[in-house]
C-alpha cells in the first residue's frame, strides 16, 4: 500500500493515516485521572482572575456568626416541620392573604 506520496482524496484518508500531525501553536493539556470523569471548563488565566475578583467582591471579607436563641431555634424547627409537611404558601398566595394583589 503506497500511501506516503499519494494525495489525500477524502476525509477517510485523513482519519486512517497513522502519521500524527502537530502544529507549532498546539498546547498540550494533561488532565489528572481523578479529574477526568468530572466536568471541566478551560478559560484563560486573566479571564479566570477577573471572574474570581468579581465573585470575591460580592462576598463580605469577614462576617460574624450569630447564634440563635432557644426561642428562635424552636421557631425555626417548627417552620422546617411545617415546610416538610407541605404547610407553606407561595409568594403569590401570601400576597393574596394579605390583600396585596390587584
Amino acid at each position: 500500500m503506497e500511501k506516503e506520496n499519494a494525495p489525500l482524496t477524502s476525509c477517510l484518508d485523513i482519519v486512517l493515516d497513522s502519521t500524527p500531525c502537530y502544529t507549532v501553536s498546539m498546547t498540550t493539556v494533561t488532565i489528572p485521572k481523578h479529574l477526568a470523569g468530572k466536568e471541566l471548563i478551560l478559560v484563560p488565566k486573566a479571564e479566570f482572575e477577573a471572574l474570581q475578583e468579581r465573585a470575591n467582591f460580592a462576598l463580605p471579607k469577614k462576617y460574624r456568626e450569630v447564634r440563635m436563641t432557644k426561642a428562635q431555634k424552636k421557631a425555626f424547627e417548627r417552620a422546617e416541620r411545617n415546610f416538610a409537611q407541605g404547610k407553606s404558601l407561595t409568594l403569590n398566595e401570601f400576597k393574596q392573604k394579605l390583600g396585596l394583589t390587584r
